[in-house]
């Protein structure tokens, strides 16, 4: 029984009760008008019902008197109704009749009582409209819209009265759905107005629960059955809203991490390169500074990789080699797996190539190993091996949408416990881990699927529990082989800078001075602003110096974009190279970069000269 709507009171706790459980949540049902007032009757909130009845939006509702959307079109019937508030709450129920948003004629039972004061001590007030159209005189009794069910029974059931929509719902046992019966004892006993639910012939129906002067019940019902598939659909949509405003403010998190990070590796990158420059070839020092240098780039590899699982950098597929990514990434495998499991590596010496983005590749990878790792808890052995695989039309067929071809594959399989059915069925949904808290998002395996499908490839599990699991992953081959592969075009040597100058606009005086050092070592002259308005500045004394502008795309005072269209209004063939380690939708935010040499952070001394050395040739 769902009990919904009592006698009106002006107690503050029965009020309380009105407006929040009794109501039950019905405040969006068609048939229930719900108004929070003032004291004078102005509408501070309505429901939805306000449109569906009165044919006025909820939202432009709020602001006018409760008589003027009740009687918009019987200005004396509604100064009437507004004279009731100046003697306070209308104190009993009040039936009236008013026009409905299609012309029909609607009945309605306004029932009112105070509410608990509002933050700020204002008081307000509970208003309940009910549509009783279906509840008329006695000798008009059945509603005049034939598809309404309408009944009227004794207090064990026994059906009196019923018109054609009753009798539908009646069906051929001849007696009432369940739901209806058990209140009807309660509702004689205390003459009390009921909101059950009810299902019928496969449709939803909101049946009032009348009690009469008798020991009988009218039974007015109302079809909902559109409004509650739209609330169910709305409460499964809910969660999937909350899940991508987590992600979405996961991207955030990992677009502010990401740049922070690229700005200290560019000033770790330049200056390890520098210190390796002046070390003596036979330095004991050299193989620290390399290792420190190549572990920059690594972490700078991390950063995209961190921007491309938030969906914040643009992929960049390339012809890759699995074997070498692996091969690469072994002695980072090794201390994620711990000394107490056994990492095997099987490589196919003839493996073909695949064409996507190696750092998605190496974020697979990991996952995948991270999770292998986790389902040996008391040690085993992790497999990692490569295959090419060819598939025909029924093969493909089997794997989903994959296309018949070849597809290049790598296998992550452990000794560990397995998965049961239960967990297999829900393991890609993002947010679901079994892991302890804190252990585990959730995230891994539903970003490895994601990226693999959005390659084309196919994501394929076997897992028995206490029999271990294996993760394959199949990607395309590429049409040529690794001897075929095309080979990167060898870039030449930039050339050193003749005395060019080159104004810097950096906020991060580290990066600044990085930059400064690489490009006034190599040839360069150097002028630096710490900010747009200094750059501004320097612009309007030295413009005609500055040769090459170098500029940071998101500055606290004004975006790199809004600082060139003001140079470029004194220079308009100003040559511009932006340097930013921020999201590309963060970029994109700033404007588009017409006519600029981009520079992605973390920089090398290499791809830094050889993006100034392009810039001076376009």
């Amino acid at each position: 029984m769902n009990r919904a709507l009592a006698k009106p009171t002006s107690e503050p706790h029965a009020s309380r009760r009105a407006s929040g459980s009794r109501c039950g949540g019905l405040a969006g049902l068609p048939c229930l008008l719900v108004f929070r007032l003032t004291p004078q009757g102005g509408v501070l909130w309505a429901n939805d019902a306000v449109e569906h009845l009165l044919g006025i939006p909820a939202g432009k509702a709020v602001g006018r008197r409760l008589a003027d959307l009740l009687f918009p079109h019987a200005p004396r019937r509604a100064e009437s109704f507004q004279s009731l508030w100046a003697s306070g709450i209308p104190a009993e129920p009040r039936e009236l009749t008013t026009t409905a948003a299609n012309g029909a004629r609607v009945q309605l039972e306004l029932t009112f009582a105070s509410l608990p004061l509002e933050p700020s001590g204002a008081p307000t007030i509970l208003g309940l409209a009910l549509d009783l159209t279906a509840r008329r005189s006695p000798q008009d009794r059945f509603p005049p819209e034939p598809f309404l069910p309408y009944f009227r029974v004794t207090g064990d059931g026994e059906v009196l009265d019923a018109n054609a929509a009753g009798l539908e719902v009646l069906g051929q046992a001849g007696t009432l759905p369940a739901p209806l019966l058990a209140p009807l004892g309660e509702v004689i006993e205390t003459q009390e107005r009921m909101l059950v639910e009810a299902v019928a012939g496969g449709r939803v129906y909101l049946f009032t629960l009348s009690p009469t002067d008798g020991q009988q019940v009218e039974l007015f019902g109302q079809d909902i059955t559109t409004w509650r598939r739209t609330k169910e659909e709305s409460e499964q949509f809910e969660p999937q809203l909350r899940q991508a405003q987590k992600m979405e403010a996961i991207g955030r998190l990992a677009g502010g991490v990401a740049h922070d990070f690229n700005n200290l590796l560019s000033v770790i990158l330049s200056c390890t390169r520098f210190l390796a420059d002046s070390l003596a070839a036979d330095s004991p020092f050299r193989a620290e500074v390399d290792d420190i240098h190549k572990a920059a780039t690594d972490a700078a590899g991390l950063t995209q990789q961190l921007l491309a699982f938030s969906r914040k950098r643009e992929v960049e597929p390339t012809p890759i080699d699995l074997n070498v990514v692996i091969a690469d990434m072994c002695k980072m495998l090794r201390r994620i797996v711990g000394e107490d499991i056994d990492l095997r590596i099987r490589l196919d010496s003839d493996l073909g190539i695949a064409v996507i983005d190696r750092g998605i590749v190496q974020q697979v990878i990991a996952n995948l190993v991270v999770n292998a790792r986790d389902a040996l808890p008391d040690g085993g052995t992790i497999d990692i091996s490569t295959a090419n695989v060819d598939l025909d039309a029924t093969e493909a067929g089997s794997q989903g949408r994959l296309k018949p071809g070849g597809y290049v594959a790598f296998t992550v399989r452990d000794s560990g416990i397995g998965m049961s059915p239960d967990t297999v069925s829900r393991l890609y949904e993002p947010f679901f881990t079994t892991k302890s808290p804190g252990m585990g998002t959730g995230f891994g395996l539903a970003t490895v699927y994601g990226v693999v499908k959005q390659a084309g490839g196919f994501l394929a599990l076997h897992t028995e529990v206490g029999g271990g699991t294996s993760f394959t992953v199949m990607l395309p081959r590429a049409a040529f082989g690794p001897s075929a592969s095309p080979a990167s075009d060898s870039q030449p040597t930039p050339q050193p800078g003749s005395g060019e100058r080159i104004l810097i606009v950096e906020d991060a005086p580290a990066v600044a001075n990085a930059l400064g050092r690489i490009l006034q070592s190599n040839g360069y002259r150097i002028v630096q602003a710490g900010s747009p308005r200094q750059a501004l500045e320097l612009f309007t004394e030295r413009g005609d110096e500055i040769d090459l502008v170098v500029s940071d795309v998101v500055m606290p005072e004004m975006s790199g974009r809004a600082l060139v269209e003001r140079l470029r209004s004194r220079r308009p063939n100003l040559r511009v190279i932006f340097v930013s380690g921020h999201s590309d939708d963060a970029i994109s935010r700033h404007g588009a970069l017409e006519n600029c040499v981009f520079l992605r952070k973390p920089f090398t001394v290499e791809s830094l000269l050889d993006t100034v050395s392009r810039a001076f040739k376009a």
